[in-house]
């Protein structure tokens, strides 16, 4: 082979090369067709999808009017409070004391004691009255006396027992007499011989 062939051989290996080469480099237009179709595709939707959507109601341009009111409205609040001068509280009547309602009611007095009747039974002779202690009785109460004249030791006339209240008459030996009255004072009770009126005992009555 001659150095004219083999030259000309490097030529068309170098040709071929050069071309393989450019082949690759350049796109391939009909495979990237189908995506820029795509591509030009979803814009046009989501163009169309913005056009067809509402717009959003303007929410913040209507409230900003409000939020300028309410800090307008503590603005003068504040102004209010400083200028205004501080209130005195208003003063309140002083309460007057409870009256106590026992304190005009008149003490209700003590019920009366019901009057009852003291009941004794002395006996007489010509030396005295038994028992001969004093009696005592409560203003306002009556006194029942039952008197004896004794058997013996006694005048054989009897007994007369008499009072500022009361006056047996003549008692025989042995006989009895029952007084009841309701005295208002002190005073005492006597004993006489019915006959010469001589007296021959006498016991106290206390009332109190």
């Amino acid at each position: 082979m001659g150095a004219k062939q083999i030259l000309a051989m490097l030529l068309m290996l170098s040709v071929l090369l050069f071309g393989c080469a450019t082949v690759k480099q350049v796109p391939d237009k009909s495979q990237n067709a189908p995506s820029d179709a795509q591509g030009a595709a979803g814009a046009k939707v989501a163009a169309g999808a913005t056009a067809n959507e509402p717009a959003a109601p303007q929410q913040d341009a209507k409230e900003e009017p409000d939020t300028v009111i309410e800090d307008t409205t503590l603005i003068a609040d504040d102004a209010k409070t400083q200028t205004s001068p501080p209130q005195e509280p208003a003063q309140q009547p002083a309460a007057e004391p409870a009256q106590n309602p026992d304190a005009n009611t008149p003490p209700v007095p003590p019920a009366p004691v019901a009057p009852k009747t003291v009941e004794f039974t002395i006996e007489s002779d010509d030396h005295g009255f038994y028992p001969a202690e004093p009696i005592t009785i409560a203003k306002g109460d009556s006194l029942k006396i039952n008197f004896k004249v004794r058997k013996e030791g006694i005048y054989y006339g009897g007994m007369r027992i008499t009072s500022d209240y009361f006056n047996t008459g003549d008692l025989p030996v042995g006989g009895s007499k029952t007084v009841e009255y309701k005295p208002d004072a002190s005073h005492k009770i006597e004993s006489y011989w019915p006959s010469s009126g001589v007296k021959k005992a006498e016991i106290k009555v206390e009332v109190k």
